[in-house]
Parts: structure tokens; sequence; C-alpha cells
């Protein structure tokens, strides 16, 4: 995030064509011969592909591609340039530019007993590790020995011929820095950094070039390279500028110690040197979040306190909103890595640092409602979640009601939630209870009263003071005020928002939810949230809690069928609604009105869906009880003759019958698909279902054969003896038929054919499905 804010502003989006010229009969602009290799850190290119070049770019007519390869480009009058090559002595360069050596910043010989050692990486075919390969190149600019060992251990060097035809196109310091970026790209790292060390010797402003390669080394966790190329940038007279900085902290917080760099001793020198008499940058707020984030991801608190402490109250370079979000998040984080090392049976213990981790978040949100009062901070929505957050990592009633508290505070949204009893404020006006009872008047030996020592109270009571925050989510904002102003609200407060709701207990968690989805969706206010799929699922999680099968599919019929929201999973949400609410005497009807609205809603039918809506037919056939006050499976209304035993008989044929009728659309088009649908294997990452644009509408093949195993399954039980004399001969006949076209899938090559695979729909079921909404689109209009 960092990064992007700086270093965009100086990689512009400008094109660079690849190298080429018209083609003049010399010799370097010939072709591409066979056999040509090109320097990668990992394995050679393959062959007739340059270092860099992209087959996708189509040159002009009569110009050719040349190779920057040395066995096709050099000639007898040019040597073949190593990646040193062209600087200067190392010796004779002024070091006194170099990083204060106060603070180590790689591990040394004398000190690799202090830093944890590197992983072995994977060997390339040379017997070399890509990370030595890269270390070893950073190293070869100030190390001669280092280059030696480089220059006899490569098998391919870069052309000096090559790097002089590069550079002579290269004038620019942005054409320079472009084409170093897309040589690490495709990693030709050797034919980049010679570009950039050659750039430096013949004094041309290559910065941004430099930033590159520390970019990638960290890109490719190898810290200690990045710092190689750093620590050579300043020797070589070439002074790192604030995006550089910026690079440098931002790879920092994503390594680990085992890269052999100790990340936030290393950031913590480059960030003082940012200070130091002799720099050239000016400091400002983003290095210092740069340096916050490094101690929030490597968990050093102490260090985040300090770098935080020193910052100004107000003015340039006071805290913002990023720099609070940064630091509320490594409250969080810290709490959670303390909470990780805890034993389970350690409840208070967990507790007690969870509500820690709480009080200091109070305690850093009471200083940015100051300063918002104060007209010094514009509060933001990431700061809002990032301080929800940290409240509902409480676990708690009452953290989940503060939440609703930082919404109204900062949002203006009504509190609709009934608000908790504080249990630590209960303990506490207890034991004082306790303490008053056994304050009993005892008399010593010479009649006077005993009273015990009265500071230690006092104490307790002094400290309980300064750790308390009850106030600091009370409304800041007063009516028709401009300054502060209210935030703007949308999906990320109403997420944080059922998010709560469904951390709280039902007692208070799922009426106050109905209460937020009711007030900012529907009703019409100035800050009326059109939900996006995250939300709408949230809701239906919720409803699915508290066993609102009407309610889920009011949801899903009239927002997110209009909306255009629905997917597989929300009906797979809502039939679970169905499941826990099969109490419900309008279950039934409930369920079948979600079957319709997925068969019209969706290409085909969600087989996980199907799957629970079977189950709830079983379960309720299963069930007398249910039945009898069950509505929706009356059939022709008249009761039957033979007691209570033909009564439920009956009624659990004609629950199965209504259920396979309201099946049949459904199965018709899996059925459909899977005979004339494409056929493809699920992808390797994730469960794949809707992974590319190919496979959009797909299901999941294996799903989609156990949905119509089992209702054939019904359709058997259906046809019972005992079910003969309640149905029809035509009702039968018809039976029998769709039985034993359901039967082919269970032979075990279709079994086989479907296993891991994702079936689509046919061209007509996704033409008719488009169609279907043309026209439904043209009747809203």
């Amino acid at each position: 995030m960092l990064r992007c804010t700086n270093a965009s502003a100086l990689r512009t989006g400008v094109k660079s064509c690849p190298l080429t010229r018209l083609s003049l009969g010399s010799r370097w602009s010939r072709g591409v011969s066979g056999g040509a290799r090109a320097i990668s850190l990992s394995y050679p290119a393959p062959r007739g592909i340059a270092p860099g070049q992209i087959s996708a770019w189509r040159l002009p007519v009569g110009a050719r591609r040349y190779s920057t390869n040395s066995e096709v480009t050099h000639s007898r009058d040019s040597e073949p340039l190593s990646v040193t090559q062209g600087i200067e002595d190392p010796e004779s360069v002024d070091v006194s530019e170099e990083l204060d050596d106060s603070e180590p910043l790689v591990a040394s010989e004398g000190s690799e007993d202090t830093l944890l050692e590197p992983e072995p990486s994977p060997k390339s075919r040379q017997g070399i590790t890509r990370d030595d390969l890269l270390l070893s190149i950073a190293k070869a600019g100030t190390s001669p020995k280092t280059r030696e060992e480089l220059d006899g251990t490569m098998p391919v060097k870069v052309s000096g011929k090559v790097v002089e035809m590069e550079l002579k196109w290269l004038k620019d310091p942005r054409a320079l820095s472009d084409r170093v970026g897309r040589l690490l790209h495709a990693d030709d790292v050797l034919l980049a950094v010679a570009l950039v060390r050659t750039a430096q010797r013949e004094h041309m402003e290559c910065t941004v070039a430099w930033n590159h390669l520390m970019e990638y080394c960290m890109e490719k966790n190898n810290p200690k390279a990045a710092l190689k190329f750093y620590n050579e940038m300043k020797k070589r007279g070439r002074m790192p500028n604030s995006v550089t900085y910026t690079i440098m902290l931002d790879g920092l917080s994503r390594v680990s110690r085992d890269t052999g760099v100790h990340p936030v001793k290393t950031a913590l020198a480059i960030y003082r040197s940012i200070f130091a008499p002799n720099s050239t940058v000016t400091p400002n707020l983003i290095h210092t979040n740069a340096m916050l984030n490094v101690c929030a991801r490597q968990r050093d608190m102490d260090s985040l306190w300090r770098v935080a402490g020193e910052l100004p109250e107000d003015g340039p370079g006071s805290p913002n909103c990023t720099t609070y979000s940064i630091i509320l998040r490594a409250i969080s984080d810290a709490a959670q890595a303390d909470i990780v090392r805890m034993r389970h049976s350690q409840v208070e213990k967990i507790l007690a640092r969870k509500a820690q981790g709480v009080k200091e978040g109070k305690r850093i949100w009471s200083d940015i409602i100051y300063r918002w009062k104060k007209g010094q901070l514009e509060i933001d929505n990431l700061l809002v979640s990032a301080m929800a957050n940290l409240l509902m990592e409480a676990s708690t009633d009452r953290g989940c009601y503060d939440v609703f508290a930082l919404i109204h505070q900062v949002t203006g949204i009504p509190i609709l939630a009934k608000e908790p009893s504080d249990p630590s404020s209960k303990l506490q006006k207890k034991s004082r209870g306790i303490d008053l009872e056994e304050d009993v008047p005892f008399v010593d030996d010479s009649e006077k009263l005993y009273r015990p020592v009265e500071a230690e109270p006092e104490e307790f009571e002094q400290d309980g003071e300064e750790e308390t925050f009850e106030n600091v989510f009370d409304p800041i904002v007063s009516p028709g005020s401009s300054s502060p102003s209210f935030i703007s609200v949308g999906n990320r407060e109403l997420s944080l928002i059922l998010e709560a709701c469904l951390s709280m207990t039902q007692e208070f968690g799922i009426g106050a939810g109905k209460a937020y989805w009711q007030h900012l969706t529907l009703e019409d206010t100035d800050y009326k949230i059109e939900p996006d799929g995250g939300t709408y699922h949230q809701y239906l999680r919720l409803l699915r809690l508290g066993h609102s099968s009407r309610l889920a599919l009011d949801v899903i019929r009239n927002q997110m069928v209009p909306a255009q929201m629905t997917e597989g999973r929300s009906f797979r949400i809502a039939f679970a609604c169905c499941l826990r609410d099969r109490k419900n005497i309008n279950v039934f009807k409930n369920a079948n009105g979600l079957l319709h609205l997925m068969e019209t809603s969706l290409v085909l039918p969600f087989p996980q869906a199907l799957g629970a809506y079977l189950d709830l037919v079983r379960i309720l056939g299963d069930r007398p009880q249910l039945l009898m006050s069950l509505s929706g499976i009356d059939g022709n209304g008249k009761r039957p003759a033979g007691g209570l035993s033909a009564l439920g008989q009956q009624l659990r044929l004609n629950l199965q019958t209504n259920a396979l009728e309201a099946l049949r659309p459904c199965i018709a088009k899996l059925d459909k698909a899977m005979e004339q649908g494409l056929v493809s294997p699920v992808p390797a990452k994730g469960r794949g279902i809707r992974s590319n644009s190919s496979n959009e509408h797909a299901v999941s093949g294996e799903e989609a054969l156990k949905v119509l195993a089992t209702v054939r399954g019904l359709i058997d039980d259906i046809l019972m003896p005992t079910n003969s004399k309640l149905l029809s001969k035509e009702t039968r006949a018809q039976l029998k038929k769709e039985s034993r076209d359901l039967r082919k899938y269970s032979n075990a090559k279709i079994t086989n054919k479907y296993n891991n695979a994702l079936v689509s729909p046919t061209s007509e079921q996704v033409l008719a499905y488009k169609d279907q909404q043309v026209a439904e689109s043209s009747l809203d209009v």
C-alpha cells in the first residue's frame, strides 16, 4: 500500500517498445539463431528466445530482433561483459556514505550465531541455489572475490556490445527503468544488473532502476541481496530517494528472520538513516508508517511504541488514519499471538489478554476522538474497521455492543440493539459489596474499633479510574454542526454490524441484526445501502442462526433476485435455514419457494442446495408429528380412513409427491447438462466451481450425481407396494419411467466420469437463461 502511493508516481504508464532497428546490414542486427540461450536465475530460457524478449510484441516491417546472448552477438572485437565489468575498483570508492554500521544489516561471518540460519533453497540445474545466485550477483558489485567466483561459475556472460546497444536507446531514465523492470519480470537478472551498473558508470539518471533491483530482491524473499544493492547504490554516489526507503521498509515487513536478516533491526537502521544530517531525503509520515508496519508484522511492540512515541502530536508528521490503523492491527495481532501460545484450559488468562488488547485499543481511540473533535484528524472507514475488529476480539456481548456504539459515533446510525450488562462492573460491585459486609467492627484489647488500612483500596480505585474508557464511544458530532462530520456509510460498515451480531449470543444478536438490515437496506434514509454479495450472505447466515426460513425467502425473492446477486451458495444457506426451521408449519412452502427461485435465477441448480432440500423432505417424512401440522401437503383434501397410521402414510406420500413435482424442473436441467454439457476436471487450486469465465455456471459433477441418485431413491420410495392403492396407474407408470431414466447414474463408469469433474450447461441452457433475464429486465422497465 505504501509503495503504491509513492513508487507509482515515478513508474509512469509510458510503454517502452522492444529494442529494434531497421535492417542496415550491420552485424548486430541479425536475428536470433538456433541454440541461443538466456541467462535466468532458475533455469535457461527456451531456445530461440532472447532474454527479456516478449513474443507478443509485433515488429514493424523491415525490423529484426537481436539477441542479447554472447554466443550470437559477441564478435572478435568485443569482449564479454561480466556482471561487474565497468565498475570502479571498490577499494577506490569512498565508503563514507555507507549505511551506519552501528546496526548490523546483514549477518556477517562473525555474527551469524545471532541470526537464524537460512533454509536451503531449491537447487538449479547448475547446482547453485537461486537465492545464492542472486546474492552473488549483488555481492559482485563490491566484492572482488565474489566477482571472480561468479565469473568462473557462470556458463554464459552478458556481452558488452549488447549492454552498449541497449543503453544507446535508453538515454531517457524512464525508458531505462521500464526496460530493467521488464527484464526482472522475465528473471533476466544478469542483463538488468549490467544495464544498471553500466548506466551508473556513465552517470545516467538510474535511481528508479536501482529501486527496481531492490524491489525484485524483496519480492524474491532475498533481503540480503536487496541490502547489497542498497549499499552499492550509495557507494557509487547514487543517493536513495524517498521511494527507495519505502521499498526497503515495505520489503522488510514481509520477510522472516530465516533469511539471515533481522527485519526490525535492519529496518530501524534504514529508518534512522533518513534523519541523518547527510540525508538528502526529507522524512515524511509514509516512511514512519512503513516502519510501524515492519514492527507490527514482526510482532515487535516495543519498537512500535518507541517509533510511534517520536511522532508529534499535531502538525506535519503527526499520526494519520493509516498510522492509527497499523497500531490497532498490531495490538490485535500481538494479542492473538499471545493467546495462541496459551493452553486452551487457561480460560481466565485468555480472556484477560483479550481484555488487555481491547483496553489498549480504547486508549488509542480516545486520542483519535480527541484529535477528530479538534479538527486535527479526518477519520476514514479503514480506521473504523480496524477498531471494530479489535473490539470483537474480546468475544463478549459487551465488546460487540461497543461496535454498534462506535458505528453510531462516526456515522450517526442509531443503536438498534439491547445493551448487555457489563460482567466486569457486576463483579466489581459484588466484590465491593462483599467487602462492606465483611467489614465487621472488631475491637482490640483497648476497647477501640479496629479498621483495616485503606491505602490499598484507594490505590486500587485510582488504578481503576485510570483504566476506565466507558465514555470513549459517546456521540461527538452534534446535530447541525459541520465539524467534525460523519464518515460515509457503505457495505464495510454493514458487514461490521452483521459480524458483530453473529458474534453475540442469540438473545442480543438475532434481533439486532434483523433491525439493522431493515433500517439500512429497506428504509428510506440518507445512508441507505445497496448490499453486495458478501453482506447478503452474512445476513443469510444470521437468519440461519435464527431459524428464519421465511425471512430468507423474502430476502432472496425481494432483494437478491431483482439485483441479480443470487448464486449457488445463496440457496445453500437459505435451505440450511429451512433445515433448522423444520418445526415451522410453513417450512415446506418456504422451501418450495426457494426451489422455484433457484430454478429460475440460475442456469443450473446448485447440487448442494438440492441435497439440503432432499434432506428436509426426508426429515419431515420421518416425523409424523411434524406432518400433522405441516401446510402445503394436503393433497386432495380428503382424510383417508383407517386411523392415524393411514393418515400418516397418506401425509408422507403427499409430501414426497409434492417434493418430486417441485424438483422435476431442476432435475431435468441437471440431466440435460450431464448428458450434453461439457465435463471438465476440477482445477487444482480452490474448489474451482467458478474459477474462470469458461465454466462460470458449472457445478460439481460429483454432487450432481449424488442428487440424481437421491432423487431416484425418493421415486422408488414412492413406488413402495404399501403406496400402490394410493397412486393411480398413470402416476405409477410415469414414476417407473423416471426411475429407469435415472438408473444410468448408478453405473460405476458414470461415477468415475463425474468424479472430481465440473459439469457446464449447454449453450441452449445459457441462451435460454439470458433471454429470460432480458425479458425480466424489460418487464421491470
